[in-house]
């Protein structure tokens, strides 16, 4: 059976919380991550995902872990792709880019 990418309800909350509320340093690099794997699966951005609100979660989330899983997603798992274009665009809308 395929390997599913799609991360955890409470994960991707605790990735979008962390967009909102990590340095903007830190969302410049997960945005820059982003927009390189939707190059890579011959994606575009669209900004109409932005999550706009801070779900309920934990602060605690390693942005190195957040980019090693985006490197990871294959070009036929859409429930992964899906948060992918949401993390994207997020961390677009909060760094104005």
């Amino acid at each position: 059976m395929p390997r599913e990418y799609k991360l955890p309800k409470q994960h991707m909350n605790n990735v979008i919380r962390l967009i909102h509320k990590a340095t903007l340093d830190h969302v410049k690099g997960l945005r820059t991550a982003s927009y390189n794997n939707l190059k890579r699966l011959e994606l575009k951005r669209d900004l109409r995902l932005a999550r706009k609100k801070i779900p309920a979660g934990s602060d605690q989330f390693d942005v190195g872990s957040i980019i090693v899983w985006m490197n990871q997603i294959p070009k036929n798992d859409k429930a992964a792709i899906q948060q992918l274009l949401a993390i994207d665009a997020t961390a677009c809308q909060r760094t104005g880019g």
